[in-house]
C-alpha cells in the first residue's frame, strides 16, 4: 500500500501554517518508503468521524510506527527521528552530530530542505530597500520612512525541495 495522493494533501492540512509541521510532514511525503509503510502499517491517521475535527486531516502516528517495531535501516531510523523532532513528537529530540553523519545525498538534500522549511527561509525577503530607507533616514534626521515594503523582493528558499521523491529504502 502506498500513500496515497488524498492521504498526502491530509497531511498537508494538518501541518499548514506551522513550518516546522509542514517540514517534517514535506521530508515524510517525500521520502516515499517511509510514507508508504506508514500508510499500510495505519500509521498515517484520520478522524473523519468525529464533527469536532476538520474533514480531510491526517497527521502521522511516529511514535506508533517506530513503537511497531518495522525494520528500518540506519537512515530510515535517523530519518523518521529528524521528522518526530519536527512534529514536536515527545522524545524526538535530535542529536544532529549522529542524524546526519550517516545519511546519503538523496536523504541530506531531504533535510536541508526542510531545515530551510522549518526557519521560514521561503518566506524571507530582502531587505536592502528598507536598509537603504533607514540609513537615509538617520543621515537626514527624517522622523519617517521613505521606503515602500513592496520593494523588499521575496527570496527563494534557502535550500529548495529536491523535485525527487527518495523511494529507496534509504
Amino acid at each position: 500500500m502506498t500513500a496515497t495522493a488524498e492521504q498526502q494533501a491530509g497531511l498537508r492540512l494538518w501541518a499548514r501554517g506551522l513550518y516546522p509541521y509542514e517540514a517534517g510532514v514535506e521530508l515524510l511525503i517525500r521520502h516515499r518508503s517511509l510514507a508508504d509503510r506508514m500508510a499500510a502499517g495505519g500509521f498515517l491517521l484520520s478522524n473523519a468521524e468525529d464533527p469536532e475535527v476538520p474533514r480531510g486531516l491526517v497527521w502521522p502516528d511516529v511514535a506508533g510506527f517506530v513503537d511497531s517495531g518495522p525494520g528500518l535501516s540506519g537512515s530510515q531510523r535517523r530519518i523518521v527521528a529528524i521528522i518526530g523532532s519536527l512534529l514536536g513528537v515527545e522524545g524526538y529530540a535530535v542529536d544532529l552530530s549522529d542524524a546526519v553523519a550517516g545519511l546519503d545525498r538523496d536523504n541530506m538534500a531531504l533535510v536541508l530542505a526542510a531545515l530551510s522549511h522549518a526557519n521560514g527561509a521561503h518566506e524571507h525577503r530582502d531587505m536592502t530597500a528598507l536598509h537603504q530607507a533607514l540609513a537615509e533616514a538617520q543621515r537626514d534626521g527624517a522622523t519617517t520612512l521613505a521606503w515602500d515594503p513592496a520593494a523588499d523582493e521575496p527570496l527563494p528558499p534557502l535550500y529548495p525541495w529536491p523535485a525527487e521523491a527518495v523511494t529507496a529504502g534509504g
